[in-house]
């Protein structure tokens, strides 16, 4: 949904997600979730000072471990099969970014 800040500067171009399934198994310190299947992701910012920003990404499959202990949280996660892409165009640089697990 587009957006723009405060001042008027930038404006959220939109974005948009979808994640197929999750699940994974929660307890009081503990989450293991190994049933995140199918994750896609494109967002779209642009920026008076920053230029133009547009990003996508798509995963497979993501699983995740994180622990709490005394109040911090420790997390592990991959993304497994998976392809992403980050473009950004400015008045001073152009830069493209892209990468794939498989």
């Amino acid at each position: 949904m587009p957006a723009n800040s405060p001042n008027g500067d930038s404006w959220g171009l939109g974005s948009l997600n979808f994640t197929f399934l999750e699940g994974g198994w929660h307890w009081e310190n503990f989450d293991l979730n190994l049933l995140d299947i199918g994750y896609a992701e494109v967002s779209a910012t642009l920026d008076r000072n920053e230029g133009l920003s547009l990003s996508a990404f798509v995963s497979l499959w993501s699983p995740s471990a994180s622990i709490t202990i005394c109040g911090i949280k420790f997390s592990v996660s991959a993304e497994v099969f998976s392809l992403g892409a980050d473009l950004d165009v400015t008045n001073r640089k152009f830069s493209f970014k892209g990468g794939s697990e498989i």
